[in-house]
Parts: structure tokens; C-alpha cells; sequence
């Protein structure tokens, strides 16, 4: 199976897989013969529906458009288990082979960062837990910085309207005035609202408002005790951080307690999963508070740059 006509696609293409060491090799023109280097598929999997999109050849492009000569071009890729649905449903939605393959290897680095079992809790680890327990039509609020940040690379929305966010000035504080909305439209549905502790300062006391009207929104805060989209960026180019440190372990789970609504404290991965479901499966407005790590740092690229 051919892609004629991409050179420029497959030029950067190209350059991407230079750039990894274990491919650079492959890539150099004094390997002769065969090079297998470009193969989108598991050699596990044996669903016939895909198997057409095992290998995808680009000798035409090397040899026409980059000067290439004699290689037939294949690059293996071993999905795991847990990577055969993404794969199928990239597949269903019409995307590209070679783009899965390049999620495929992202999505596997950022495994570690899944399984972090650190206390105060990675940001990564929240998402996962949280991703386990949303229903596909669960309609979640960003309302915070860094941790809302990660939350757009790691938390899956399957419908439209179901992901509501301050939009690309990020301001702060219009989270639970949206999680309200979204909840007295669709009160059948979950609704999450994540929020960081700074946001969470600007319109915390809309709890209120939620506890009046019985609306069982379900807030979870990564409750790091700084301003981490400013903190950490001073901290890189200055080498410390001014006006950014808000204070440690707040309990904001005692507030909303104060206000008519649940209140949850985490502060180990090992509580977490239970924490979430509890709130869920209550119908009444909670915080869960998560204490999460002040020393990550989230990385400043897009999900899959």
C-alpha cells in the first residue's frame, strides 16, 4: 500500500524517526538491502478487519523524492493488549497509519507517569483513575492551570459538549458556574469539575450554590499548594518564584463541608480510585481534594508534539 504524492509529509516523516536513536541506523544510506523500518501493527494481532494495515511501503517516495535507492522501507511496531483498541478505533475514525504508530509510541512513554505511585500524587495518576471511573457521556469542566493542562492531554471525551473550558485566554473561576449549567441541563449525566487551588480561590464558594440546589457535581482539585503555570517557569529562567506559593495542603474538602457538600481528602494514589466512585455514586455535590506533588513540572508541549 502506497501514499504517492507526500513527500513533504514523509521528508518530516523522516526527520522525526532520525531523531530516535533506535531508528537513526536504519535511516543512513550505507545500509544496503532490505531495511525494515516503517511497519504499523502489532505482529500479535490477528484481527483480519486490520491485518491490510500491517505494512505500509514508502519506497516509491524514498526513491522518487529523497534520492533513496534499493530499500524497501518498513518500520516494526509491537502494540500491547492494552494499545489494540486505540488502534482499532484510530483505524474506524479514518486516521492515518503512520500517525498511530507515532501516538502509539507516546502514549507507551507516558506509562510511568500512569502508574506513579508517589505521595503527594502525580497529576498523570489522578487522571488515570479518574478515566476509570467517567462514563463515556460524562461531561467534565477544566477550570485550573497545569493540572487542567494535563487533564487535556489525558482525559478521552467522546461526544460534543462534553468537554467545557475557559477557552484559550484561560481565565479562572468560570468552572463552576459552567459544572452547574452542564448539571441542571443534564442532570442524569456526571458532571466533573476539576479544578486546581488556585482556581478553585477565584469561585469556590459556587459549592454553595450547589449544595442549595441539590446539584451533585463532582469536583476533583489537584491541591498543590503554588501557582504552578507561573512557579515553575520563574524557577527556570530566575531560579526562584515570586508570589506564586499558595499554602500547602489547604483543607478545601472542609469548606465545601461548611457549605452543605461532601468533602474528600486524598493524599495517597491507594485512596483515590475509591474516593471518586464514593462521590459519583453519592448524587450529592463533592470535593475530592488531592494533594498532589508541587515538584512537577508539566511539560510545555502539546500532547503528542
Amino acid at each position: 500500500m502506497h501514499f504517492r504524492g507526500e513527500a513533504r509529509y514523509f521528508t518530516r516523516m523522516l526527520k522525526l524517526y532520525n531523531s530516535m536513536s533506535r531508528t537513526e541506523e536504519a535511516f543512513r544510506p550505507r545500509v544496503k538491502g532490505r531495511v525494515k523500518i516503517f511497519t504499523c501493527g502489532p505482529s500479535t494481532y490477528r484481527r483480519p478487519h486490520v491485518g491490510n494495515y500491517r505494512t505500509f511501503l514508502y519506497e516509491d517516495i524514498l526513491v522518487r523524492y529523497l534520492g533513496f535507492s534499493g530499500f524497501e522501507v518498513q518500520r516494526v511496531i509491537n502494540f500491547t493488549d492494552v494499545e489494540d483498541k486505540m488502534l482499532e478505533e484510530a483505524i474506524r475514525e479514518g486516521r492515518r497509519p503512520q500517525d498511530i504508530a507515532v501516538e502509539v509510541e507516546k502514549r507507551a512513554a507516558e506509562q510511568g507517569e500512569l502508574d506513579d505511585s508517589r505521595s503527594p500524587l502525580h497529576p498523570v495518576r489522578v487522571y488515570r483513575e479518574l478515566g476509570e471511573v467517567l462514563d463515556r457521556d460524562a461531561i467534565v469542566v477544566g477550570d485550573g492551570g497545569d493540572f487542567v493542562s494535563y487533564a487535556g492531554r489525558f482525559i478521552e471525551t467522546y461526544e460534543a459538549g462534553c468537554w467545557m473550558d475557559p477557552g484559550p485566554f484561560g481565565c479562572l473561576g468560570a468552572g463552576p458556574g459552567q459544572a452547574i449549567g452542564a448539571k441542571l441541563a443534564h442532570p442524569d449525566r456526571q458532571v466533573c469539575l476539576l479544578l486546581g487551588d488556585g482556581a478553585f480561590g477565584f469561585a469556590g464558594i459556587e459549592f454553595d450554590t450547589m449544595a442549595r440546589h441539590g446539584l451533585g457535581v463532582v469536583g476533583v482539585m489537584g491541591n498543590n499548594g503554588i501557582w504552578a503555570l507561573e512557579h515553575h517557569p520563574m524557577k527556570f529562567l530566575y531560579g526562584y518564584s515570586v508570589a506564586a506559593e499558595l499554602r500547602p495542603e489547604t483543607p478545601y474538602e472542609r469548606m465545601v463541608e461548611a457549605l452543605g457538600c461532601d468533602g474528600v481528602l486524598v493524599d495517597d494514589p491507594r485512596q483515590l480510585r475509591a474516593a471518586l466512585e464514593r462521590a459519583f455514586e453519592s448524587g450529592r455535590p463533592t470535593l475530592v481534594n488531592v494533594i498532589t506533588d508541587p515538584d512537577v513540572v508539566y511539560p510545555r508541549k502539546s500532547n503528542l508534539a
